[in-house]
């Protein structure tokens, strides 16, 4: 496969967002309740949850996951 100019804009794109520290999808769903909890509260999130929110951004199954329990967590508090 030969890359064109557009794949290695890309890729150079990607490596710009990357973090020292980084999750996987995993890692990231078992932090979700907790972001979430802090972000409803609108507390800030704190740095220890920074790479949930970097992740959330990039990756759209996690971000799904996210929206779907703060829209559930949300309704109940109002409910």
């Amino acid at each position: 496969m030969k890359l064109t100019n557009e794949h290695i804009k890309g890729l150079v794109e990607c490596m710009g967002v990357t973090h020292e520290q980084e999750l996987n999808c995993n890692e990231c769903l078992d932090l979700v309740p907790e972001y979430v909890e802090q972000d409803i509260q609108k507390q800030p999130i704190r740095s220890t949850l920074k790479p949930v929110e970097y992740h959330l951004a990039l990756c759209k199954e996690c971000r799904d996951e996210y929206d779907t329990l703060r829209e559930l967590l949300t309704d109940t508090e109002n409910g």
